[in-house]
């Protein structure tokens, strides 16, 4: 689960408000593990976001009511994923077979 200080940390709440977002961020996973969960086949719903610093936490909600976020880093060039920011270039897909 995510660590915000919300009272220091928090820059801006976009597109939700933080009655909503401060719960849902204190109890999300990463998206990137919905299938860890057992979730990769729930649909989601974008609920909001969260903008610490450079970072986006992008804040979703699944029919069964779990909470995930996407992290987007913002540069220069715009935003970019976790990986996109480290490496340089995008992720490769992962097929299953």
């Amino acid at each position: 689960m995510a660590d915000i200080a919300w009272d220091e940390d928090v820059t801006a709440y976009l597109d939700g408000s933080r009655h909503l977002l401060e719960p849902a961020f204190q109890n999300a996973y990463s998206i990137e593990s919905r299938s860890g969960h057992g979730a990769e086949d729930l649909e989601v719903e974008y609920i909001g976001t969260i903008q610490k610093k450079n970072r986006l936490y992008l804040m979703y909600m699944d029919s069964v009511g779990d909470y995930w976020y996407k992290t987007l880093i913002q540069t220069t060039q715009g935003s970019k994923t976790l990986y996109q920011a480290i490496f340089g270039r995008k992720e490769k897909k992962k097929y299953r077979f």
